[in-house]
């Protein structure tokens, strides 16, 4: 009976190990989905940009950028529509 619950525990440590793994990738994997949705949405943001004439549509586009990426600033977004 001993042996059979030591193999038992043996056998639960390896689940939680591999799950533990496998966790970790997931993890990764919705890294990587995020900042390529990320990335699309500014890259339209910033065809709407360059497009846009009015004032008022720009301040709307660049409010969207703060929330979708509060980190960039205007000039890194404006640098990629120059290039």
């Amino acid at each position: 009976m001993e042996a059979r619950a030591s193999h038992f525990a043996q056998d639960l440590l390896y689940s939680v190990h591999i799950n533990l793994l496998c966790m970790g990738q997931v993890i990764r994997q919705g890294e990587i989905r995020r900042r390529r949705v990320r990335k699309a949405k500014i890259n339209l943001l910033r065809a709407r940009y360059a497009t846009s004439k009015s004032k008022s549509d720009k301040d709307a586009i660049m409010a969207k950028v703060a929330i979708i990426a509060p980190w960039m600033t205007e000039q890194q977004f404006l640098m990629a529509i120059k290039k």
